[in-house]
């Protein structure tokens, strides 16, 4: 309550001193806008910190870009005017922006950076500081290389420009650099300027675009053409989980590849029964993954295709082992014992008490339900159908048992790590 009254005096002398004929422009400061802000008279606060940016307050400006939603063009215009008065916070995004994230043709501003941190340090008094010099090293090289007119570059060769299309494709321009780095693309000859160009417009995260420039700009110097992978400098969760999602097609196929030389080896009157028995499998992995495997963390993408993967592989091993006469290992338990093993888990599965949305378990990234998993578990049931069918058809009664023993005791596998996630949890 207090806290209230405090902010309503404010609201009053700012009030006064804009009715008053005298220049108390200084009536207020940007420390006391911020309590007004902070107790929910928003526009009285802007009001405040507009007149006192007007009268040059830096610290202002950088309140006015940091808590309001505005124009880009004023948005860059209070961060720049903040950062080059020597407004810490401020500096750190505006590097951000125009070098560390820039993401965009438009965005990547690298001698407007140079300049403004150059003013900054005149003002913050850090130009003896060892970082700072650094920085600076680091800002007058990203200056140094030529600017890219990306408008023609990408009128020429049918690119996205603008912003907003940009900003939907993951890591674009790097992608662009990628191709620009390899001999015979459609940019023609490979250009280490241009590579650098495309490196240092299109940075995501500045662990991840500082290593990335410092590395081909000595390659720009000496005019060597290397080839450059976004997968050798991503840092972040983000960065991973991308690179994870791009490989996921290469590996997939790889999968495919090993599907049709198996099916070279598979009797003409099975075709159909493995195509079944595949796909079944696949669709089951890759719904089990994201509904039941509880992966979390900032590489959770990452994990979950390396879980998908890898059980897929398992799979086709064990099927080509069987073509090479190769007996996988055998389990010791009969089918009607794991069978009975796999009950018990689906009951204690079933009768855990869901939260109150409905979850069984949740994390971060990732929620699972009762229904999600009964839903895995009728894709497993045909899953196992049609493999167990046509390994019968296949490769006799003995494998189909031995299959069917196989599943289930990956499927008890699975039932027991949902248990184990329920009570780490809960």
């Amino acid at each position: 309550m207090k806290k209230v009254l405090y902010s309503l005096l404010l609201i009053i002398l700012f009030l006064s001193s804009c009715n008053s004929q005298k220049k108390t422009d200084k009536t207020l400061s940007v420390e006391q806008a911020i309590k007004i802000y902070e107790a929910g008279y928003k526009d009285v606060a802007k009001d405040i910190l507009l007149k006192l940016s007007k009268q040059g307050d830096f610290n202002a400006d950088f309140e006015l870009f940091y808590r309001y939603l505005n124009t880009p063009e004023d948005s860059y215009k209070y961060l720049k005017n903040a950062a080059e008065n020597g407004h810490e916070e401020a500096m750190k995004y505006f590097l951000e922006k125009t070098i560390y994230r820039a993401e965009t043709f438009n965005n990547s501003r690298p001698k407007e950076a140079l300049k403004v941190y150059k003013e900054y340090l005149k003002k913050s008094g850090k130009e003896n500081d060892e970082q700072s010099k650094k920085l600076l090293d680091f800002l007058t090289k990203c200056a140094e290389v030529p600017k890219l007119n990306a408008k023609k570059f990408c009128k020429k060769y049918n690119l996205l420009y603008k912003d907003e299309d940009i900003k939907r494709e993951a890591y674009y321009i790097w992608q662009l650099a990628e191709e620009a780095s390899k001999e015979n693309s459609r940019f023609g000859k490979a250009d280490p300027t241009l590579i650098l160009q495309l490196i240092i417009c299109g940075g995501y995260v500045p662990a991840e675009t500082s290593s990335a420039i410092n590395e081909f700009y000595e390659y720009y110097k000496k005019g060597e053409v290397h080839e450059f992978k976004i997968e050798n400098y991503v840092t972040s969760g983000f960065g991973i989980n991308f690179c994870s999602m791009r490989e996921q097609e290469n590996r997939n196929k790889k999968f495919n590849e090993r599907i049709e030389n198996l099916k070279k080896s598979i009797k003409i009157d099975n075709q159909d029964c493995f195509e079944n028995s595949i796909t079944a499998y696949f669709t089951f992995i890759d719904t089990k993954i994201w509904k039941e495997e509880c992966h979390d963390g900032s590489g959770y993408i990452t994990w979950a295709l390396e879980s998908s993967n890898k059980q897929k592989n398992e799979l086709l091993e064990y099927i080509e082992q069987l073509f090479a006469n190769s007996t996988p290992a055998s389990n010791n338990k009969n089918i009607s014992e794991l069978t009975f093993e796999l009950n018990q888990l689906i009951e204690k599965r079933n009768a855990l008490p869901p939260s109150e949305d409905g979850s069984l378990i949740q994390g971060p990234k990732f929620s699972v339900s009762l229904d999600d998993m009964k839903n895995v578990d009728s894709l497993w049931q045909t899953y196992k159908d049609n493999m167990i069918e046509f390994i019968k058809q296949q490769f006799g009664s003995k494998a189909s048992e031995e299959m069917n023993k196989w599943i289930l005791q990956k499927r008890i596998d699975d039932l027991q790590a949902v248990l184990e996630a329920y009570y780490i949890y809960k």
